[in-house]
Protein backbone atom coordinates (compact mmCIF):
# COMPACT_ATOMS: atom_id res chain seq x y z
CA UNK A 1 0.00 0.00 0.00
CA UNK A 2 1.48 3.53 -0.70
CA UNK A 3 1.70 5.82 2.20
CA UNK A 4 -0.58 8.42 2.60
CA UNK A 5 0.76 12.11 1.21
CA UNK A 6 1.82 14.63 4.44
CA UNK A 7 -1.20 16.67 5.87
CA UNK A 8 0.23 19.75 4.89
CA UNK A 9 1.50 18.66 1.57
CA UNK A 10 -2.52 17.80 0.64
CA UNK A 11 -3.51 21.14 2.36
CA UNK A 12 -1.36 23.05 -0.34
CA UNK A 13 -3.22 21.17 -2.93
CA UNK A 14 -6.60 21.17 -1.77
CA UNK A 15 -9.06 19.94 -4.84
CA UNK A 16 -6.11 20.73 -7.58
CA UNK A 17 -5.13 18.20 -9.92
CA UNK A 18 -1.75 17.22 -11.22
CA UNK A 19 -1.98 19.43 -14.43
CA UNK A 20 -3.71 22.85 -11.96
CA UNK A 21 -0.34 22.47 -9.81
CA UNK A 22 1.61 22.62 -13.16
CA UNK A 23 -0.26 25.69 -14.66
CA UNK A 24 1.54 29.15 -15.00
CA UNK A 25 -1.54 31.50 -13.00
CA UNK A 26 -1.43 35.63 -13.04
CA UNK A 27 0.47 37.07 -10.78
CA UNK A 28 3.01 34.39 -10.24
CA UNK A 29 5.76 36.59 -12.02
CA UNK A 30 5.17 38.80 -8.59
CA UNK A 31 6.10 36.13 -6.14
CA UNK A 32 9.78 36.39 -4.52
CA UNK A 33 9.93 33.06 -3.45
CA UNK A 34 8.47 30.67 -5.90
CA UNK A 35 9.49 27.54 -4.12
CA UNK A 36 6.76 27.70 -1.78
CA UNK A 37 3.32 27.59 -3.56
CA UNK A 38 -0.09 26.35 -3.14
CA UNK A 39 -3.12 25.55 -5.61
CA UNK A 40 -6.76 24.90 -4.38
CA UNK A 41 -9.03 23.99 -6.54
CA UNK A 42 -12.65 23.00 -6.88
CA UNK A 43 -14.25 21.51 -9.75
CA UNK A 44 -17.76 23.10 -10.48
CA UNK A 45 -20.25 21.17 -13.08
CA UNK A 46 -21.91 24.45 -14.13
CA UNK A 47 -21.16 27.03 -16.85
CA UNK A 48 -20.13 30.35 -16.16
CA UNK A 49 -23.42 32.48 -16.09
CA UNK A 50 -24.43 30.31 -13.32
CA UNK A 51 -21.60 30.02 -11.20
CA UNK A 52 -20.81 34.43 -12.22
CA UNK A 53 -23.68 35.27 -9.56
CA UNK A 54 -22.27 33.67 -6.95
CA UNK A 55 -18.93 35.24 -7.19
CA UNK A 56 -20.40 38.25 -7.35
CA UNK A 57 -21.40 38.16 -4.16
CA UNK A 58 -18.53 37.24 -2.21
CA UNK A 59 -18.17 39.44 0.64
CA UNK A 60 -19.13 40.52 4.13
CA UNK A 61 -22.80 41.76 4.68
CA UNK A 62 -23.19 40.12 1.03
CA UNK A 63 -23.35 36.95 0.55
CA UNK A 64 -20.30 35.74 2.74
CA UNK A 65 -17.69 33.51 1.88
CA UNK A 66 -18.96 30.22 1.51
CA UNK A 67 -16.80 28.80 3.99
CA UNK A 68 -16.33 28.10 7.63
CA UNK A 69 -18.56 30.30 9.05
CA UNK A 70 -18.96 29.06 12.42
CA UNK A 71 -15.21 28.97 12.33
CA UNK A 72 -15.12 32.47 11.09
CA UNK A 73 -17.53 33.53 13.72
CA UNK A 74 -15.66 32.18 16.93
CA UNK A 75 -13.66 34.90 16.30
CA UNK A 76 -15.64 37.89 16.13
CA UNK A 77 -16.22 37.97 12.08
CA UNK A 78 -20.12 37.81 12.06
CA UNK A 79 -20.14 36.21 8.97
CA UNK A 80 -23.89 34.78 7.39
CA UNK A 81 -23.05 32.97 4.18
CA UNK A 82 -26.59 32.91 2.18
CA UNK A 83 -27.69 29.91 0.22
CA UNK A 84 -29.62 31.78 -2.83
CA UNK A 85 -28.50 34.77 -4.86
CA UNK A 86 -29.49 37.70 -3.40
CA UNK A 87 -30.36 40.16 -6.34
CA UNK A 88 -29.60 43.47 -4.95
Amino acid sequence: MKPAKPLLERMMNWGATREEMQLRLPGEEFLENKEIATTQAITIHAAPHQVWPWLVQVGQGRGGFYSYSALENFFGCQIENVSEIKTE
